[in-house]
């Protein structure tokens, strides 16, 4: 078993804390949740994996700080954290959004070859074409996120 991640879309963390109390922490459902764009991404963790990406994106070598994670849900003073063991929620900075929503179209097929070369998927590389379509729908996704003025989240869980 892995851990799962979801990206989406909202104004901010008192809209996500909304969000989650009223699925009970539960991965949002798309037709339920149509505004937050929420893609399923699985294995895509936001500091490393995605992060390589931004790093491709920005012309940037890869560092810890490319996309910035900050813990939205569970509310920290909440919980016990040695105890707690998911789902969590994590923002995605500002600078990772704005980098994927200028992504352009004709550059999705290069990004997606670099990003399917990255030592994170060595133990199953992906097929550039298929992630070709996430990264397009990752793009879109910030995009849409970047016109509303919203953030993007990353929801996990063991």
């Amino acid at each position: 078993m892995g851990v799962l991640y979801d990206y989406f879309r909202a104004r901010d963390a008192d809209a996500v804390l909304a969000l989650m109390t009223a699925t009970g922490g539960h991965a949002l459902d798309p037709a339920a949740h149509p505004e937050t764009g929420v893609l399923d991404l699985k294995g895509i963790e936001p500091t490393v994996t995605l992060g390589r990406l931004v790093g491709f994106v920005l012309g940037k070598q890869w560092r810890t700080d490319l996309v910035p994670t900050d813990l939205v849900w569970p509310p920290p003073d909440q919980i016990d954290q040695r105890e707690y063991e998911g789902p969590w929620v994590f923002t995605v900075g500002e600078r990772a959004r704005d980098a994927l929503a200028g992504v352009t179209d004709d550059q999705v097929p290069g990004l997606a070859a670099r990003w399917a070369a990255i030592e994170e998927f060595a133990w199953h590389p992906p097929e550039p074409q298929l992630l070709a379509s996430t990264l397009a729908e990752l793009v879109a996704l910030a995009r849409a996120a970047r016109a509303a003025g919203d953030n993007l989240y990353c929801w996990c869980c063991l």
